[in-house]
């Protein structure tokens, strides 16, 4: 069961269901998959550490964010309405704010993970 940990910007719009998918890097032998329940915390491995809720993957999709702004979602370039609108949902001011998070990390291969806000839990989920 996937743990996905969020920095403190992010956890209200998770919350509050304003965030409903993460951009995360590939993770080697610890692949998620659409049915998975992915736990989702703040602060994690920190003092303070919370569970925000559980809530089941619902689609997995890779993304490529390169440099002068290409983003790619599968084999789909994003045109700039559609970057606006990828970095609003994943919990940025815009794409201004999303280029300026990204900067230092490009170029940058992984996936976009997204659960099921409407079936989240504070409950136990069986494995």
């Amino acid at each position: 069961m996937p743990l996905l940990g969020f920095q403190d910007q992010f956890v209200d719009k998770v919350l509050r269901g304003e965030k409903r998918h993460t951009i995360r890097a590939f993770r080697k032998g610890a692949e998620i998959r659409r049915g998975d329940w992915l736990h989702l915390y703040a602060k994690p491995r920190q003092k303070g550490m919370r569970l925000i809720f559980r809530a089941p993957c619902t689609q997995v999709e890779p993304i490529s964010i390169g440099f002068g702004g290409d983003v790619r979602v599968g084999k789909t370039q994003l045109d700039v309405g559609e970057i606006e609108l990828l970095a609003i949902r994943d919990g940025f001011s815009g794409r201004t704010d999303f280029y300026r998070f990204w900067d230092d990390r490009l170029p940058f291969s992984g996936q976009i993970i997204h659960w099921d806000y409407d079936r989240r839990t504070l409950e136990k989920v069986a494995p």
